[in-house]
């Protein structure tokens, strides 16, 4: 079965590479992407003078730190060319401000195209059908491990979901040998999410009332908890 297409629309940075470098091997080839600028005046009043003519025709658009009046055009944009579901990480509170949200969802809406602002992106859950088959053929969401336990270390650790940004599977190629005690598996799974690192930012955000990085780290740390449990 073919995957559903994807294209990133970004404004470059460490972040976008490893979310596409992630959904490229999942996919199997280069997912599209599209450079926007990222340097425009506060007000932009043609904001596809900025958009390239192909972007938005494919079915899931993941559009990371655009200039908000590029991204309020996008429902609009992907309504004519054929996009679907609208994925807006935010990896930092100050990526898309909560005025914004409301707005493009507003949009989304009368467009009838479904969208999510995942904070951070590894705290995507689906609540759509499109963006919820992006996350099962891409294995993408909210981290989820299995392990295999032999002779008191892991002898494998599978990844079932990844962080979009494909930090799961890069921290499970490393917990093999780790003691089987669910102390020492948190303790390494903490350890290698500093070590890669989380790209979250480590700036409060008064809406959770911590970092985003604690939160990415959280729910990393629980997935191998849950992990480790079921495997005992």
């Amino acid at each position: 079965m073919s995957l559903i297409r994807v294209e990133v629309l970004h404004t470059g940075g460490h972040f976008q590479e490893l979310v596409r470098e992630y959904l490229s091997e999942m996919a199997g080839d280069p997912v599209e992407a599209f450079r926007l600028p990222d340097r425009l005046p506060l007000i932009v009043d043609d904001a596809r003078e900025f958009i390239p003519e192909e972007a938005g025709s494919n079915t899931v658009v993941i559009a990371i730190e655009l200039h908000a009046n590029l991204l309020l055009e996008l429902p609009h944009l992907m309504a004519e060319r054929g996009g679907v579901a609208l994925l807006v990480p935010q990896e930092d509170p100050s990526w898309v401000h909560a005025g914004l949200i409301n707005q493009v969802s507003e949009a989304c809406k009368e467009k009838g195209i479904e969208c999510e602002f995942p904070k951070p992106f590894c705290h995507l859950q689906p609540r759509t059908p499109i963006i919820r088959m992006f996350g099962e053929q891409y294995e993408a969401g909210v981290p989820e491990f299995e392990f295999e336990i032999e002779g008191g270390v892991v002898k494998e650790a599978h990844v079932v979901r990844s962080a979009p940004c494909g930090l799961t599977r890069w921290v499970a190629e490393r917990l093999p040998g780790t003691e089987a005690t669910e102390e020492a598996i948190v303790q390494r799974t903490r350890v290698l999410h500093h070590s890669r690192p989380c790209m979250a930012t480590m700036n409060m955000d008064p809406t959770i009332n911590d970092t985003l990085m604690h939160l990415s780290l959280h729910l990393a740390e629980f997935a191998s908890a849950q992990a480790f449990k079921k495997a005992t």
